[in-house]
């Protein structure tokens, strides 16, 4: 049997443990309650889409990760993108070779890898499945980009909208037509203004869904350094390393 003093030591440490464990608890911050009352849901808006528009070019790198039912894509992407529609994408395999490079100087596209290289003279109407396998038709290179550099693909909302909140989640939704005549839902952080959900219904039945989290501030402008796309059974990874917004990016870099 533990003597009487081991029998103190052990109690006394079990006695320390609770102590410590209780005051630790005691530190983690209380989420405040929103007063949704107080929420200016016209100056969050704005906050919103004056960051988004002031975002006109990117250059990182990225970690892709794409799912499909034809096949399964994991690449390290070189990323640089200029509004309106020029853009580099590279893939790099494990080691750093480069499997494919994709361009476009904002009114051709080449792509290009270590067997073969083919141009397409529509910018717009290009089949990206060429870049990622799979990729839904609906999303094209305007809303590629889009999505790339942090945006709501299919365009910002209009004038017409219904504003609401989802107290069970704690966000501002915002439901509107966007100029394509589909109806978007918008799940935006009433504190920080982030857009963190969206939803765009692409047709009667399917539903293009995207999730923006890990956002960092660079020079007074909000980025989401995760972005996930899942629509039907395609599912898109973008998770940004080191990267800048708004850098002059040289014309050279969008020709071959």
């Amino acid at each position: 049997m533990p003597d009487s003093a081991t029998s103190c030591k052990f109690t006394i440490g079990l006695t320390f443990i609770f102590v410590l464990a209780l005051v630790i608890s005691g530190c983690v911050p209380k989420q405040v309650p929103i007063n949704y009352e107080d929420i200016n849901v016209e100056d969050i808006l704005q906050q919103t889409k004056t960051n988004q528009e002031s975002i006109s070019s990117l250059r990182g790198v990225a970690r892709v990760k794409a799912k499909s039912r034809y096949d399964d894509l994991v690449i390290n992407q070189v990323t640089l993108l200029q509004l309106p529609l020029k853009f580099r994408l590279e893939a790099l395999a494990a080691f750093g070779q480069s499997i494919a490079v994709l361009t476009s100087d904002g009114e051709k596209v080449v792509f290009k890898t270590s067997n073969d290289q083919v141009v397409f003279q529509d910018v717009r109407n290009f089949n990206l499945s060429n870049f990622y396998p799979g990729i839904p038709a609906e999303l094209k290179t305007q809303q590629l980009i889009d999505l790339l550099i942090g945006k709501i693909p299919f365009g910002l909302w209009d004038e017409d909208y219904n504003v609401g909140f989802d107290k069970k989640e704690g966000k501002l939704t915002l439901q509107y037509n966007n100029f394509n005549e589909q109806n978007t839902l918008l799940m935006i952080d009433p504190v920080s203004g982030n857009i963190e959900h969206a939803e765009v219904n692409l047709d009667e039945t399917n539903i293009l869904k995207i999730d923006y989290t890990n956002f960092i501030k660079l020079d007074n402008l909000v980025f989401p350094k995760t972005i996930e796309l899942k629509y039907l059974t395609y599912e898109l990874s973008i998770k940004y390393g080191d990267l800048n917004l708004n850098d002059k990016i040289e014309d050279s870099l969008f020709f071959q």
